[in-house]
């Protein structure tokens, strides 16, 4: 066979080892390109932003007032997929006086050094006054900050602070502050 014709069979791609076992030897058949071991990694930590999460805390309602009293926190955030880091969020709030507030909001979580993260938010929602601090209004906005620690596999200890006021929308708006501690878990 010519030298042309077994650089032809070469090129194809069942290769020349099988049209000619044992025929062609080693140094005019085309090596196997080698593929580059795999190199492993520690699996990076998903964005906080990018993950479902729900978050349970504990704290105090009207921080800052002479009313203060316990409340329980509880949040759900779909998963971030959406554009520029913003997410929904939904959450409820009870404190100990019967005070009851759900709201719905956005929210978006900016990373800080040492793996931290903050999301800041904004929410509108209904407040259920109970035997609780009268805030003037059903409607109250929620503005707050929540700071992330990550602790183990996207879950973490966050610190969160938020205000809440009817925006000058009642006769009144005294408006207040809760403040807490919590824990997130991400899937």
């Amino acid at each position: 066979m010519k030298r042309s014709n077994l650089l032809l069979l070469s090129l194809l791609p069942v290769g020349p080892a099988i049209l000619f076992p044992g025929g062609i030897s080693a140094r005019q058949a085309r090596p196997e390109p080698q593929k580059p071991a795999p190199v492993e990694t520690a699996a990076e930590p998903a964005s906080p932003n990018a993950l479902e999460s729900v978050g349970i805390g504990v704290g105090y309602f009207d921080v800052a007032g002479r009313d203060a009293e316990p409340a329980l926190e509880l949040v759900y955030t779909p998963d971030g997929a959406g554009a520029r880091r913003m997410k929904p969020l939904l959450g409820l709030m009870v404190n100990s006086d019967g005070g009851l507030y759900g709201y719905a909001g956005i929210s978006m979580t900016l990373g800080l050094p040492a793996g931290l993260t903050v999301s800041p938010s904004l929410s509108v929602g209904g407040y259920r006054q109970g035997s609780s601090l009268d805030l003037g209004s059903i409607l109250q906005i929620r503005s707050g900050l929540q700071l992330d620690r990550p602790v183990r596999a996207g879950d973490g200890l966050v610190l969160f602070f938020y205000h809440l006021s009817n925006a000058g929308l009642g006769a009144r708006n005294p408006g207040t502050e809760v403040l807490g501690l919590g824990w997130v878990v991400r899937w």
